[in-house]
């Protein structure tokens, strides 16, 4: 039981957060528990933005004043910040992985070899994800981030789970951070383009591309973790530059903040859990959950 404290806990908050929601379109309930959503999932292979999406519904459907009658502005600018509260999240990635950020910052200074290769495979990574990103971006938010979409992600997302389980079990690992050719970088970056699709999970997606293409299961994750940071950072500057004035007309700006801290506490929580987890368990568990998930939502969400 103890194990599975923090889950216990993350639901008693959330929930807390729904009973204090007021109908508007971003206050502090609404917001803690966007922060707790992005904080839970982000670094667990069963899409943050997709749980966000169903989580924003909740919300958008508990307030009587923007039932059935929610302006696209405003649902546009709720969009824009499920992207923007990855703030909080980047930070946890920039205090978890100071020592490799150093070193390839070293290397892009000519004063580290390694560090200089490593950098260059995250960013040979980013470039395919990057590229359709920036041009196909806004048709994604428009036509996919809706509960159809994103469920049937989470139920794919699932099924690829079982199978790198299985696949893991008889693979040769061939690779490392370290040794890693640009072929396999830039493979990794082409199975994260499935994270366009709301609710795949882009560290899911890049997981397996990390192991069907010869790396363990934790240089996988370390991997994924790095490039997406550069990911996630590119996104959410994008996205603030040219949508940030939006966003601060519509919503409330402590409102805001709110859950960019909150997503920030959780995730240090959540990474160093997953990690002890992964160690002793493996993937599996994260399939039965996307699967679960997409039996209740599709059963009780109307």
């Amino acid at each position: 039981m103890r194990k599975f404290r923090w889950v216990i806990l993350f639901f008693i908050g959330f929930w807390g957060c729904v009973k204090v929601n007021a109908a508007a379109p971003l206050d502090i309930g609404h917001a803690c528990a966007l922060g707790l959503t992005q904080g839970i999932t982000e670094f667990l292979p069963v899409s943050s933005t997709g749980h966000m999406i169903l989580v924003n519904e909740l919300f958008l459907k508990s307030g009587t004043d923007y039932l059935g009658k929610v302006l696209n502005s405003t649902q546009l600018a709720l969009n824009h910040y499920m992207v923007c509260i990855q703030l909080g999240t980047l930070g946890v990635l920039l205090l978890f992985y100071r020592r490799e950020i150093r070193k390839m910052l070293a290397g892009l200074m000519g004063k580290n070899n390694e560090g200089l290769r490593l950098a260059f495979h995250v960013a040979i990574a980013f470039v395919p994800v990057g590229l359709l990103g920036f041009i196909g971006g806004d048709w994604i938010q428009m036509h996919l981030y809706n509960r159809s979409c994103v469920l049937a992600a989470v139920f794919v997302g699932g099924i690829f789970i079982f199978f790198v389980e299985n696949y893991r079990k008889r693979q040769q690992v061939r690779w490392t951070l370290d040794n890693m050719p640009i072929r396999v970088a830039l493979g990794i970056g082409l199975f994260q383009l499935m994270a366009l699709w709301p609710g795949f999970s882009r560290s899911l997606a890049t997981i397996v591309g990390g192991v069907v293409l010869g790396m363990s299961l934790v240089q996988s994750i370390h991997f994924s973790f790095l490039l997406g940071l550069l990911t996630s950072t590119v996104a959410t500057g994008y996205k603030f530059l040219k949508s940030g004035s939006e966003m601060l007309q519509q919503l409330d700006v402590v409102s805001m903040l709110t859950g960019i801290v909150v997503a920030f506490v959780v995730g240090m929580v959540t990474i160093h859990a997953f990690f002890g987890y992964l160690k002793k368990k493996g993937l599996g568990i994260f399939g039965y959950y996307r699967l679960g998930l997409t039996v209740i939502f599709t059963i009780f969400a109307k």
